[in-house]
C-alpha cells in the first residue's frame, strides 16, 4: 500500500490545521447520523469535513468504515450530488488516490491538459510521486507499467490516445535506472 505521506508534516503550507480535541470515532458517528434517513444534515457534514486536516479526514474515513462497514466516499456519493457531492468526496479521498485520478483525467481522451499534469507532478515530493504512481498503475491495471524491449504493443497510432502521456508518466515516475531504461526502450522500438 502507498505510504501515508499525508500524515507527515510538510511545514506550514496550507490553511487547514489539525482540529484540537479531534476524535475520529465521534466524527464518524456524527457523519453517520447526519446521513441517516431522508435528507442529509449538510451543515454537520460540511463542519466536520472542512474543519479537519487531511490526515484527520483519512482517520475519520477509516473509523466510518469500521463503524458502518461502508466506505465514507460511497456514503457521500449516495447522499449528495453535483459539485457539492464531488467536493465532499474529494475531501475524503486519500491524496495519492486523488492525484492519480486527476492525472488520469488530464491524459484521458484526445489531448492532454499539460498545465494540470505539470501542476500536480511538479508540486509533489519524490515519495508522493511514487505513491501516486503506485495508485495510478494499480487503478489502470489494464495498462502495463513497463513495456519490456522486444515486447509488442502494436502500432502506437492504433492505440488508445492516452498511451504517450501515460508512457511519459511511466518515465517520470521510474524509481530506478532499469525502470527508466524500460520506458525509454518501449518508446524507441517503433
Amino acid at each position: 500500500t502507498p505510504s501515508l505521506w499525508y500524515r507527515r508534516p510538510v511545514g506550514s503550507r496550507g490553511t487547514i490545521q489539525d482540529f484540537a480535541g479531534f476524535n475520529a470515532s465521534k466524527d464518524a458517528e456524527a457523519l453517520k447520523t447526519a446521513m441517516e434517513g431522508l435528507g442529509t444534515d449538510e451543515t454537520t457534514v460540511i463542519e466536520i469535513l472542512t474543519g479537519r486536516s487531511n490526515a484527520q479526514r483519512q482517520l475519520i474515513a477509516e473509523e466510518f468504515k469500521s463503524y458502518t462497514g461502508k466506505e465514507l466516499k460511497d456514503a457521500l456519493k449516495e447522499d449528495t450530488s453535483g459539485d457539492f457531492g464531488r467536493a465532499l468526496v474529494a475531501l475524503v479521498t486519500p491524496p495519492a488516490e486523488f492525484d492519480a485520478e486527476q492525472i488520469n483525467r488530464t491524459v484521458r481522451g484526445v489531448g492532454t491538459n499539460e498545465t494540470a499534469l505539470i501542476e500536480i507532478v511538479a508540486s509533489r515530493n519524490s515519495q508522493q510521486i511514487r505513491d501516486i504512481s503506485q495508485v495510478y498503475y494499480r487503478a489502470r491495471s489494464s495498462m502495463p507499467r513497463h513495456l519490456p524491449c522486444g515486447g509488442s504493443i502494436g502500432n502506437p497510432l492504433e492505440q488508445e490516445p492516452t498511451w504517450l502521456p501515460a508512457h511519459f508518466f511511466c518515465l517520470f515516475t521510474a524509481s530506478t535506472e532499469q525502470e527508466a531504461k524500460q520506458c525509454v526502450c518501449a518508446t524507441t522500438m517503433w
